[in-house]
């Protein structure tokens, strides 16, 4: 298993503090793949409310070619970051 982490985050009033950076979050993705990674958990500060980063994340992975994909705003809507990475991950 590994994690990687990726710049781009949003306030908890919605407000982008800081835009995602999707080519290295990408170049990050496609190195775990190529090591053989087929699953992904994606887990974002306030994405139980504010997605977007999540579902750019998501979109990239399958573009990529993940198998498994669980998004923490989809598998466990909750504001606790910390509960909701533990129920994605384990989906």
């Amino acid at each position: 298993s590994s994690v990687v982490e990726v710049l781009g985050r949003y306030g908890a009033d919605g407000t982008e503090l800081e835009p995602l950076d999707q080519s290295l979050a990408k170049e990050d993705l496609k190195k775990a793949f190529d090591n053989g990674i087929r699953s992904v958990a994606i887990v974002l500060v306030h994405a139980y409310k504010y997605p977007n980063h999540e579902k750019i994340l998501k979109k990239i992975a399958q573009e990529i070619g993940f198998s498994q994909i669980s998004v923490s705003h989809e598998v466990s809507p909750l504001i606790k970051m910390v509960s909701r990475g533990d129920t994605t991950t384990v989906d």
